[in-house]
């Protein structure tokens, strides 16, 4: 992980290089453009460098039994931070679910890659957004049902349907235009 994000603020460092270059060619009003929005830079900064959020207390997720969520079967377990419970979680085994081993892969980078922005938001623009998972749980399974004690809210899982989605349903609507954006410097 450290790797990919030094690799990520290389890769940014080297774009960003460019585009000073290119904005040195640019009409002056372009170029003041292009300024004014590198002026923002520093507040996206945090996004590039998952290192700079602050600390969070430690969190912990002793599993104390078994449960059952809608009609799934599940392992329940307290979530707490520095002391205090947050969410009371039922964690469900994907095969049971009927997810395969690649799906479920897959599935387990989607849901962490959401808490990790889900923190980003919090940390970079002052909101807290919705997490859909424990934070940094490393959970070796589906949550199916996730009661937040902070907000009192509870989400269950109805439902898993693991058919082949219609290539349809990937295909741009035919009302569908590309408006070009104009962006000094790219």
């Amino acid at each position: 992980m450290q790797d990919a994000i030094r690799r990520s603020q290389e890769t940014f460092k080297k774009m960003q290089a460019k585009m000073d270059q290119q904005a040195k060619d640019m009409p002056p009003q372009y170029r003041q453009m292009y300024q004014q929005g590198k002026m923002m830079m520093p507040m996206m900064m945090p996004m590039l460098n998952f290192q700079s959020q602050p600390t969070q207390p430690a969190m912990h997720m002793p599993a104390f039994g078994p449960g059952q969520a809608g009609q799934y079967p599940c392992r329940r377990m307290d979530v707490t931070r520095g002391g205090r419970k947050t969410q009371q979680l039922c964690v469900a085994n994907p095969a049971a679910l009927g997810i395969a081993g690649n799906d479920w892969n897959t599935l387990r980078a989607m849901l962490a890659t959401s808490d990790r922005l889900a923190g980003q938001g919090a940390f970079t623009f002052g909101f807290k957004a919705p997490r859909i998972t424990a934070p940094g749980a490393g959970l070796q399974g589906i949550p199916v049902e996730i009661k937040d004690t902070v907000s009192a809210s509870t989400q269950l899982l109805s439902g898993v349907d693991t058919s082949p989605i219609e290539a349809a349903t990937l295909q741009r609507p035919e009302s569908f235009t590309e408006a070009k954006v104009p962006v000094p410097g790219l």
